[in-house]
């Protein structure tokens, strides 16, 4: 009988024990950890000057902090999307903290390609000054006419990857800012103005020459006019 009872009081000790016993004691559940992540497409790796989307995945927490090694900062939410233009190799890092404050981190890195790789690269050339050059006309394939823009000497063009450029007279003052953008595979370029839009086609594009072309009427038929550049070292 004494081993009876000693057998029936260890099975209500564990009973009571999986239970929380032990005093009536509430087992508290554990607060789910934060998860997050991190997709970027088209790629990883990408060109100068191409554009990606980073998609951010927050789980067990309200939202997160997005941040790059360029020194921005993003409040984020679950499946938000946030777009960047970008021109060098960059570091997107995403972190967030559960009820209990516990954070959790992950960390990706978009590789981008040179800017000599590319026209958008070669035609933004770090801000550097596009120079005016000379001016040929060229009719039924033969050169009929070359001038320098004598007027026109020390005028240069800055072009922008927001696809904005800025036209500076020889002193240095602003005397345009408006838009350009690539046009038929990147074999024409076409810039906007108040009163409407020039298009060219690019002849040349270097990293220290840039020709453009467009067809005009000269003595009556018609002729190409040929624009070119050089790059202010």
């Amino acid at each position: 009988m004494k081993k009876l009872l000693i057998v029936i009081a260890v099975i209500i000790t564990l009973v009571m024990i999986s239970c929380g016993g032990g005093g009536g004691g509430i087992v508290t559940p554990k607060t789910p950890k934060a998860e997050v992540s991190i997709s970027i497409l088209p790629s990883t790796n990408i060109n100068f000057g191409d554009k990606i989307n980073v998609i951010v995945s927050i789980k067990n927490a309200d939202s997160g902090t997005l941040k790059t090694d360029k020194g921005q900062t993003f409040q984020v939410f679950n499946n938000e999307t946030k777009e960047f233009q970008l021109i060098e190799n960059t570091t997107f890092s995403l972190e967030a903290s559960n009820a209990d404050g516990l954070r959790a981190t992950i960390s990706k890195t978009v590789s981008v390609g040179a800017w000599k790789d590319n026209k958008l690269g070669l035609l933004n050339h770090q801000g550097k000054h596009w120079v005016i050059g000379d001016t040929q006309i060229i009719q039924n394939g033969e050169i009929v006419i070359i001038y320098p823009p004598a007027e026109k000497t020390g005028e240069y063009y800055i072009y922008n990857i927001d696809n904005t450029y800025y036209f500076y007279n020889r002193d240095n003052q602003l005397y345009a800012h408006n838009g350009w953008e690539f046009l038929e595979n990147e074999t024409k370029i076409q810039y906007s103005f108040s009163t409407g839009t020039d298009t060219y086609t690019i002849i040349k594009l270097t990293e220290t020459e840039l020709s453009l072309s467009e067809v005009i009427d000269y003595g009556g038929a018609p002729a190409f006019v040929i624009r070119n550049w050089t790059i202010e070292e």
